[in-house]
Protein backbone atom coordinates (compact mmCIF):
# COMPACT_ATOMS: atom_id res chain seq x y z
CA UNK A 1 0.00 0.00 0.00
CA UNK A 2 1.27 3.47 -0.65
CA UNK A 3 2.22 4.97 2.72
CA UNK A 4 1.49 8.10 1.93
CA UNK A 5 -2.14 8.15 0.64
CA UNK A 6 -4.73 10.37 2.34
CA UNK A 7 -6.25 9.39 5.82
CA UNK A 8 -9.80 7.53 5.22
CA UNK A 9 -12.65 9.55 4.62
CA UNK A 10 -14.26 10.57 8.08
CA UNK A 11 -11.34 10.22 10.21
CA UNK A 12 -9.89 13.80 9.14
CA UNK A 13 -12.31 15.96 11.21
CA UNK A 14 -12.69 13.86 14.16
CA UNK A 15 -10.56 13.29 17.60
CA UNK A 16 -11.39 9.96 16.70
CA UNK A 17 -9.25 10.14 13.29
CA UNK A 18 -5.82 11.10 15.12
CA UNK A 19 -5.53 8.15 16.98
CA UNK A 20 -2.71 7.11 18.84
CA UNK A 21 -0.69 9.16 17.11
CA UNK A 22 -1.59 12.28 18.67
CA UNK A 23 -1.32 10.88 21.94
CA UNK A 24 1.64 9.58 21.80
CA UNK A 25 2.88 13.31 20.43
CA UNK A 26 1.23 14.77 23.60
CA UNK A 27 3.01 12.65 25.72
CA UNK A 28 6.38 13.34 24.32
CA UNK A 29 6.10 17.03 23.42
CA UNK A 30 4.56 17.80 26.86
CA UNK A 31 1.68 19.46 24.64
CA UNK A 32 -2.06 19.44 25.73
CA UNK A 33 -3.59 16.37 23.28
CA UNK A 34 -6.00 18.90 22.20
CA UNK A 35 -3.51 21.51 21.86
CA UNK A 36 -1.40 18.69 19.45
CA UNK A 37 -4.91 18.50 17.49
CA UNK A 38 -5.26 22.28 16.93
CA UNK A 39 -2.21 22.49 15.66
CA UNK A 40 -2.37 19.61 13.56
CA UNK A 41 -5.63 20.86 12.23
CA UNK A 42 -3.86 25.03 11.68
CA UNK A 43 -0.86 22.84 10.10
CA UNK A 44 -3.23 21.17 7.97
CA UNK A 45 -5.40 23.72 6.50
CA UNK A 46 -1.92 26.01 6.06
CA UNK A 47 -0.38 23.22 4.16
CA UNK A 48 -3.51 22.26 1.72
CA UNK A 49 -3.76 18.81 0.06
CA UNK A 50 -1.82 16.81 3.00
CA UNK A 51 -3.63 14.35 5.66
CA UNK A 52 -3.87 15.10 9.11
CA UNK A 53 -1.67 12.20 9.74
CA UNK A 54 1.18 14.53 7.70
CA UNK A 55 0.58 17.31 9.56
CA UNK A 56 0.36 15.16 12.75
CA UNK A 57 4.11 13.89 12.00
CA UNK A 58 5.43 17.04 10.90
CA UNK A 59 4.41 18.82 14.12
CA UNK A 60 6.46 16.35 15.73
CA UNK A 61 9.25 17.09 13.86
CA UNK A 62 9.26 20.73 14.49
CA UNK A 63 8.85 19.44 18.50
CA UNK A 64 11.70 17.66 18.08
CA UNK A 65 10.90 14.59 18.96
CA UNK A 66 12.24 11.20 18.30
CA UNK A 67 10.64 10.29 15.18
CA UNK A 68 11.51 6.50 14.91
CA UNK A 69 8.81 6.11 17.85
CA UNK A 70 6.75 8.39 16.23
CA UNK A 71 6.74 6.77 12.86
CA UNK A 72 5.97 3.60 14.71
CA UNK A 73 3.01 4.27 16.42
CA UNK A 74 1.63 6.09 12.79
CA UNK A 75 2.75 2.77 10.57
CA UNK A 76 0.59 1.13 12.83
CA UNK A 77 -2.24 3.02 13.17
CA UNK A 78 -2.87 3.10 9.45
CA UNK A 79 -2.49 -0.01 8.85
CA UNK A 80 -5.18 -0.91 10.98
Amino acid sequence: PNRLCPDPPGTESSEAGFGKLASIISSQSGLERQEVIRRAKRKKRALGPVSIRTSLLLLAREQNLEMGEVLRVALNDWTR
